[in-house]
């Protein structure tokens, strides 16, 4: 009886070690900390102009954007200022995107030229 009592109390005793020293943070309805706002808002100046359309957009900045706002709350969302967010491009078959086709050149058209006529001596 005594050695079980051990096994409980040492089982009890890691679970709530493992509680204590975890870095999980548990969902909450307040939304995300200031500094996480201010985070998203610095990525949002820095990915697009004062009218929302975007300029250079990286990845991972679109990643950790994404992740953010999917833990803000509903009234956090609210309060963001709107964008316009292109959607991806398509890729090709191959994975790689095709460059825009330029103008073809003109097309070559044979010219007839005339016999040159005897030249007369003097």
């Amino acid at each position: 009886m005594r050695t079980w009592a051990k096994t409980a109390l040492s089982i009890g005793m890691c679970i709530m070690l493992c509680f204590v020293f975890s870095n999980k943070v548990i969902a909450q309805d307040k939304g995300v900390s200031n500094e996480l706002m201010k985070e998203y808002k610095t990525l949002v100046k820095k990915s697009f102009d004062k009218d929302g359309n975007p300029g250079m957009i990286y990845k991972k900045d679109v990643d950790r954007m994404n992740k953010t706002y999917a833990q803000m709350s509903e009234e956090q969302k609210k309060s963001l200022p709107k964008l316009k967010v292109p959607p991806p491009p398509i890729p090709s078959k191959s994975g790689v995107i095709p460059p825009k086709p330029s103008v073809p050149p003109a097309p070559l058209v044979p010219v007839k030229v005339p016999k040159a006529e005897k030249v007369l001596k003097r």
